[in-house]
């Protein structure tokens, strides 16, 4: 069983590789904002998936110390693991929070979401395997054209993992154990944080292909 948890983890450090391409460069939903705010909200997102990941490789590490520590009870790195994520995590969250202040003060008459209003979005997940759920979520802001609404999600999604690691840090911090369940809470939302960015910056780049 632990054999598995472990093979589980490396899959996760995989495919977390193959999604920081598709996150960091959400330019095909920056598109549909008009210069200079396209370029600021730009360089913000790319700034901000930069230190999410590198929370994200903490996090990894963290997982990776509490399997090992389930087993032999210790827990040498875990400190300065949870505190290297939650500071990271709080600089991602803030850039994004920004590009979406920024896209706030876009002239709307100049925004144009048209690719992402008529986008089959159905059809996207089935063609490409997606799984339904997360793309109703990003439909619910794409396809009404609120990119910023996407970002200011993912900056409360990263606000929601920074409270949970504060969670946890409180527990290592009265008694250094393995809580399962919270490290199980903080597998599930990040992976659906990568998820919710990743198939957004698919479906902005796949709609705008269309036009």
């Amino acid at each position: 069983m632990k054999q598995i948890s472990k093979i589980f983890i490396v899959l996760i450090l995989f495919f977390a590789n193959i999604v920081v391409y598709a996150v960091i460069y959400g330019n095909d939903i920056v598109d549909g904002f008009p210069e200079p705010e396209a370029g600021n909200i730009e360089s913000s997102v790319t700034e901000g998936a930069s230190l999410f990941f590198q929370g994200m490789a903490d996090l990894m590490n963290l997982f990776d110390e509490g399997e090992k520590g389930a087993v032999n009870e210790l827990f040498p790195n875990t400190s300065n693991l949870l505190d290297s994520t939650i500071t990271r995590f709080k600089m991602a969250k803030e850039k994004y929070a920004l590009a979406a202040n920024i896209g706030k003060t876009a002239d709307k008459t100049r925004c144009n979401f048209t690719y992402l209003k008529n986008f089959d979005y159905d059809r996207f997940a089935e063609e490409n395997g997606l799984m339904d759920e997360i793309v109703m979520d990003v439909k619910k802001y794409l396809a009404n054209g609120d990119a910023v609404g996407f970002y200011r999600r993912i900056a409360d999604d990263l606000d929601n993992l920074i409270t949970r690691l504060g969670i946890l840090k409180e527990k290592l911090t009265s008694k250094p154990a393995f809580y399962r369940d919270d490290y199980w809470q903080l597998l599930r939302q990040a992976s659906r944080l990568m998820l919710f960015g990743n198939y957004g910056t698919m479906v902005g780049k796949t709609a705008y292909k269309l036009l």
